[in-house]
């Protein structure tokens, strides 16, 4: 892929036009939501790609079938029917109600009266909206480029992929990837908190990174997926969520920018599926697991000796150790329920009795995700960052023995 396939795109040249293409595509979604069976993932929630604009893709009216396309090559809002009879208006920066209601007239008059059942509510703006047609282009030159390479990559996964899909609500591109596992204490009647996956794709900038960027994020996370090594240009990010980010500009002028996005997007979920891997072959397997490594877990007919205090090598209890494997929910000798923090979350699964204070604070330092500040500013300079995170290591292991979950 050249970068000419990749036009720049900053979020300050066109965010008042993407505010409009946003409200758009909400609709179309809301649209779809109503009308089109319902799927997995709230995957009918979602819009999808075609060769000049974002789709409902065909919805059941009846005896037909209708489809409403946001036609970004040529800014029209086009519906047609499985009669082939066609309707269309133009793109111009239209209130939100107004698009609306046209939306909904044009499915009315191609034999869609169930049009009508689309909720309203949201959309009552009457303010006219920005819409610069060069701005649009740009970003359906962008959006569909990337979706081919992300079909590609979704050509290379084992295992079940969802569709590469637009999502009205956070206006961003995304494939989801699913190991095939289900998470433990989750209900496997609802499977988008039952099912164990990883999420890739771009966005346009939100409040978190404003400006484009390309992301994969795992659920759950694992705790030493922010720490796995990445290509270059990309890194974890922490604010606001978790996951590993390429940024958008960094493809714009680069040499072979389709296979540095599909590097990234490859190491991304490789460090992802193996690290699931593991988390799943632990879970089952604690007590078939005594057998063959006798520091996964120990058998007693008595109470552990818990720690009053840290030792040189602290050692977390091994149930903890798993459970902070899958989120922030511990539990203690005492079946005490116990929120860990960020760090203590992140640091329990690393208490095996190998690694002393240094060594922790090591690995807090190289975890990219976690925040190192000081007085709410980030500290720079390496030994006053070091000095800081290894104070915070130890109340932070000070804590857990406090709350029971350290063993002698």
């Amino acid at each position: 892929m050249t970068s000419k396939r990749f036009p720049p795109l900053p979020l300050a040249a066109w965010q008042d036009t993407r505010a409009t293409l946003h409200a758009y595509a909400r609709v179309l979604g809301a649209v779809r939501a109503a009308l089109g069976p319902r799927q997995q993932h709230s995957q009918h929630r979602s819009l999808r790609l075609a060769a000049a604009g974002l789709t409902t893709t065909p919805m059941p009216a009846g005896a037909l079938t209708v489809e409403a396309l946001l036609d970004l090559a040529n800014h029209q809002l086009r519906a047609s029917n499985s009669r082939g009879e066609r309707w269309q208006a133009p793109l111009r920066g239209q209130a939100p109600r107004a698009f609306f209601d046209q939306v909904i007239a044009g499915l009315r008059a191609l034999g869609c009266a169930a049009a009508e059942r689309v909720d309203a509510a949201p959309f009552q703006s009457e303010a006219a909206g920005a819409y610069d047609p060069r701005a649009v282009e740009r970003f359906w030159l962008a959006l569909s480029q990337i979706e081919l390479v992300l079909r590609r990559f979704k050509g290379e996964l084992r295992n079940e992929t969802s569709e590469a899909q637009f999502w009205p609500h956070g206006f961003d591109l995304a494939m989801l990837w699913f190991s095939g596992r289900r998470v433990p204490g989750q209900d496997p009647n609802v499977p988008r908190n039952a099912d164990e996956q990883m999420n890739f794709g771009f966005s346009t900038g939100d409040d978190s990174l404003p400006e484009p960027y390309f992301y994969a994020t795992a659920y759950p996370l694992p705790p030493e997926l922010p720490a796995a090594p990445l290509p270059p240009d990309a890194a974890w990010h922490t604010r606001g969520w978790q996951g590993a980010v390429l940024r958008y500009a960094a493809l714009v002028e680069a040499a072979q920018a389709e296979e540095r996005l599909l590097a990234y997007w490859r190491a991304a979920q490789a460090a992802g599926a193996r690290l699931m891997r593991e988390a799943e072959a632990l879970g089952p397997n604690l007590l078939q697991g005594y057998a063959y490594d006798s520091s996964l877990i120990d058998l007693h007919a008595f109470a552990p000796c818990l720690a009053v205090t840290p030792g040189e090598r602290p050692t977390a209890i091994p149930s903890a150790r798993f459970q902070a494997l899958l989120g922030h929910a511990v539990t203690n000798p005492y079946h005490h329920h116990i929120h860990l923090d960020t760090l203590g979350w992140y640091l329990v699964p690393f208490l095996d009795g190998t690694h002393d204070r240094e060594a922790l604070t090591r690995l807090v330092l190289a975890n990219q995700t976690l925040a190192i500040e000081k007085g709410g500013e980030a500290l720079t300079d390496p030994e006053h960052k070091h000095a800081l995170v290894l104070d915070q290591v130890e109340t932070c292991l000070h804590n857990l023995a406090h709350l029971g979950l350290l063993v002698e």
